[in-house]
């Protein structure tokens, strides 16, 4: 899977371009009764996505009665397609990007939320 961006650029430039899928995406069997007791003691300042498909999966694992809380949670992202995935899921803020995908950046992003 994933998108054509890389591909399609070093083919425009000459590259010989083969996939070979290495991994797949699928939603953790996880127990989320965790994450429910932290929304519940309010205890969650920010969430970071690093993925569409991270953040999809994750609302997909969400039980229904927390869809609000999930909703209402600020966001920490890499990219501006994840801001926009967000807006398009019902998140009630809007995002934080960070500048690049690097840990620090990403830990800035989240300083600026909690701000």
């Amino acid at each position: 899977g994933g998108r054509e961006l890389l591909g399609s650029t070093l083919r425009s430039r000459g590259a010989n371009v083969d996939y070979i899928e290495c991994y797949r995406r699928l939603i953790p069997d996880s127990d989320s009764s965790l994450l429910y007791e932290c929304w519940d003691e309010k205890n969650i300042p920010v969430i970071v996505v690093t993925s569409n498909e991270s953040l999809s999966n994750l609302v997909k694992m969400v039980a229904s009665e927390y869809q609000q809380n999930l909703l209402a949670s600020s966001l920490g992202v890499v990219s501006e397609r994840t801001v926009n995935l967000a807006n398009e899921l019902g998140f009630e803020h809007k995002p934080e990007v960070a500048n690049t995908v690097s840990n620090e950046a990403i830990f800035e992003a989240i300083q600026r939320v909690q701000h």
